[in-house]
């Protein structure tokens, strides 16, 4: 039965006498796996670079669990593993460069992400190559590489992460971008071909985005003035309807001054019991008060709102049981003699 772990015995030493008098060899174990899936990383073949050679050291091949056995005479090293299917024309996990610490029966796992590569040209419409272009790859697990086009557009990323890859660049201030899935061990064709100007729906889309706030903003600036408005005409009809009078007249004055005492009679009640309970407080409170008060007073006692409180005295006014009269930001307030005596021509 075909073993799956292979020894190999990696003697590096610079001459006879390094050899003498350095360490032993030591024999650990090496078992690679994948970083995105978990699984083990078998029959492929390893090959080790160590810090300072160009070169790298064929090291056999994985064998099952994706374990290599080896022994080396070093102590401390710092080396990169790297994994390749031959049946792919490019590496397919070129590793990194880790740090060991070598001792007798000690088992590394070590995690490599498999790669791949991108190669693509930017052209324009007719087909026509860009050279000199900037170019940018972003790909999952891996921040942005940048390239340039050759005098033929061609533009390469090599040992790209598998996965999704955007490729972008900018022409004529546009940003033009391929969404391409990189496989392990090949080429992936990422061309970017620029549109002809005219419809771009990236910009169509921003456009459209802007426009739709300009249009909410508008419409909620236009219903915060029409609210304003609605409000500054409820504020306003405290003077609307006021009728002016003249208190400098002695006549005036005597009309407008606070009577002796105000008693309620079963006519008053009864009108009085028709009344919404606000406007029945009004009168009530005017009653008590000698048939007279300021508004400021009224709605200050009651608690209202001056805008419910001035529609409250106009509805009082059309039921001819308070006379309102304007003495500077205030209203002065009176029971009418049709409400107090039944008659309009009755003396105060």
């Amino acid at each position: 039965m075909r073993a799956f772990s292979i020894i190999a015995v990696l003697m590096l030493l610079s001459s006879n006498a390094q050899a003498e008098a350095g360490p032993p060899a030591a024999t650990f174990n090496m078992s690679f796996m994948d970083s995105t899936t978990g699984e083990p990383l078998e029959n492929l073949s390893l090959t080790l670079f160590f810090e300072g050679r160009e070169s790298g050291l064929n090291s056999g091949r994985t064998g099952q669990g994706g374990t290599v056995v080896l022994a080396l005479a070093y102590e401390n090293i710092s080396f990169r593993p790297q994994l390749d299917d031959d049946g792919t024309p490019l590496i397919d996990y070129p590793g990194i460069s880790l740090p060991a610490k070598i001792r007798d029966g000690k088992t590394f796992t070590i995690f490599l992400k498999p790669a791949g590569a991108i190669r693509g040209r930017l052209l324009t419409e007719s087909g026509k190559p860009l050279s000199g272009f900037a170019v940018r790859s972003k790909c999952i697990f891996e921040g942005t590489k940048q390239t340039s086009t050759d005098e033929t557009g061609t533009f390469e990323f090599k040992n790209v992460p598998v996965g999704d890859c955007m490729v972008s660049t900018v022409y004529e201030g546009k940003f033009r971008s391929v969404l391409i899935n990189v496989t392990s061990g090949r080429y992936t064709r990422g061309d970017i071909k620029i549109e002809p100007r005219g419809l771009d729906y990236y910009e169509l889309g921003r456009a459209g985005a802007a426009f739709l706030f300009l249009a909410l903003l508008a419409f909620f600036l236009f219903s915060f003035i029409n609210l304003r408005k609605e409000l500054r005409d409820k504020n306003k009809g405290e003077d609307d309807e006021i009728v002016v009078v003249d208190l400098s007249d002695k006549t005036a004055q005597e009309l407008w001054q606070p009577r002796e005492r105000v008693d309620v009679t079963k006519r008053m009640g009864d009108i009085m019991q028709t009344l919404p309970e606000r406007q029945s407080k009004i009168v009530q409170l005017l009653i008590d008060n000698k048939g007279l008060l300021v508004s400021a007073e009224l709605w200050h006692v009651l608690g209202m709102a001056k805008a419910t409180m001035s529609r409250d005295l106009n509805s009082l006014e059309s039921k001819k049981i308070v006379d309102t009269v304007h003495v500077g930001r205030n209203r002065k307030v009176r029971l009418t003699n049709w409400f107090l005596f039944g008659d309009a021509n009755t003396p105060q």
